[in-house]
């Protein structure tokens, strides 16, 4: 099934309803981020979060630590069922982190691959950002793992 102007409109709204929570959910991230880096002695920086996105919508943050090369970044996507193949309606959250060049890190969809990953129920939605806000370490962890592998050394690869 393909949107209709209708279909579109009401993902949209839902698009505009929850971006608050996920921008705040991001800043919960990104203050964690400095937090952590911080008492290890690192200074990480942030760019503004980003929005946007065409068929779905997303957004995004990325982090540097400072005067190294290399770049991490999070995606909170509100994914589309009818983008994703599905018949009906819905919506679901993916959650992705990548480096450079799009290498992912992790990405984490909650409720994937069951009956309700997409709903029309933005209040569960909105449970779903509250959850991944509780366990912020679940993606703060592997940023600050990612920011810290920059400060090493660039060796070339080992041969057997």
């Amino acid at each position: 099934m393909h949107h209709t102007p209708e279909t579109n409109n009401r993902y949209l709204t839902a698009w505009k309803t929850l971006l608050p929570a996920i921008e705040r959910f991001i800043q919960q991230v990104d203050r964690a981020v400095k937090t952590c880096a911080s008492e290890q002695g690192l200074a990480v920086e942030s760019k503004a979060i980003y929005t946007g996105g065409d068929e779905e919508m997303r957004a995004s943050m990325d982090w540097t630590l400072s005067g190294k090369e290399g770049l991490v970044g999070i995606d909170v996507v509100l994914a589309d069922a009818l983008v994703n193949g599905e018949n009906d309606e819905g919506y679901g959250l993916i959650f992705d982190l990548q480096s450079d060049g799009g290498q992912y890190i992790l990405s984490y969809t909650p409720n994937n691959m069951s009956p309700d990953a997409f709903v029309t129920d933005l209040d569960l939605l909105q449970q779903r950002l509250d959850e991944a806000e509780r366990e912020i370490g679940l993606f703060v962890d592997p940023i600050m793992k990612k920011l810290i592998s920059f400060q090493e050394p660039s060796r070339p690869a080992q041969r057997p």
